[in-house]
């Protein structure tokens, strides 16, 4: 009976000992299983914050080549700029393949908390490096679209001053018809309504000048607000050059009977 009982003891035991390896071997398996599925779920995540980043690369870098052909840059420093951003562009999508590679492999080959940490110490760098190259980008936009917005200035300055003087000779024409006894009152008229439109085409040019000056240092820039100036000001310009179109055609009309007039009483 002793013997019945020590055999049946060692296959008590030898069952529980089974019993054991069983439940520690499918705990394991599941703890495996688990680590795997949480390692997968983090490459997909890697791989993914990988595509974001390298389109968030692209998206700049198109942005920014659309900017530098809008400048007024010479075609030479345009392609050069272009180049320089497109090494940026590349560099950037081989640090983004880098570190996506390095994570892959860490995750691997690291406990989950390595990974994880690993993972969000290169997504710190990387997000770090991005938001310094989106921070260049906007400055640089920002110079390029003062520059713009200077040479725009500087064009329809320009127009105001080559008016200015249409008008000064305007008023000379004026005199010499007064002194010659001719009536000059409906080219005063017109010409009173274009010195007005000029005034008001000084007034929306500066406009130009001053959102140079003032809204492209602020944090952020209202693109349409600015448009519209510009609009407002090119407007204003055309509507004063097309008065005093206006006011010349009536003085040539007016001046050709005079000088007809000059010519008979000459003969």
């Amino acid at each position: 009976m002793n013997t019945h009982m020590k055999t049946t003891s060692k296959i008590g035991i030898a069952l529980f000992v089974a019993m054991l390896c069983v439940t520690a071997s499918v705990a394991q398996a599941e703890t495996r299983q688990d680590i795997r599925q949480e390692g997968r779920t983090e490459r997909k995540g890697i791989v993914k914050d990988a595509i974001e980043d390298r389109k968030e690369v692209r998206e700049n870098f198109r942005t920014n080549v659309k900017d530098i052909r809008n400048s007024s840059s010479t075609p030479a420093q345009k392609k050069a700029e272009i180049e320089k951003e497109r090494k940026e562009r590349n560099d950037d999508l081989k640090s983004i393949a880098t570190s996506t590679r390095a994570a892959l492999k860490e995750n691997a080959s690291s406990t989950r908390a390595e990974v994880k940490a690993k993972k969000d110490a290169l997504q710190k760098e990387l997000k770090a490096k991005l938001a310094e190259k989106k921070k260049k980008l906007q400055t640089a936009a920002k110079e390029r679209v003062t520059q713009r917005v200077n040479n725009i200035y500087d064009r329809l300055n320009k127009r105001i001053e080559n008016l200015a003087e249409v008008d000064t000779k305007i008023t000379e024409r004026v005199t010499a018809l007064n002194t010659a006894g001719t009536s000059t009152a409906s080219i005063v008229a017109l010409q009173t309504t274009a010195k007005s439109l000029l005034a008001t085409a000084k007034v929306d040019v500066e406009a130009t000048k001053s959102i140079t000056l003032e809204q492209l240092n602020a944090t952020s820039t209202s693109g349409v607000g600015l448009k519209a100036v510009i609009t407002k000001a090119e407007t204003s310009v055309k509507s004063a050059a097309e008065a005093y179109r206006k006011t010349l055609e009536a003085l040539k009309v007016l001046v050709k009977p005079s000088i007809n007039a000059t010519s008979t009483a000459s003969n």
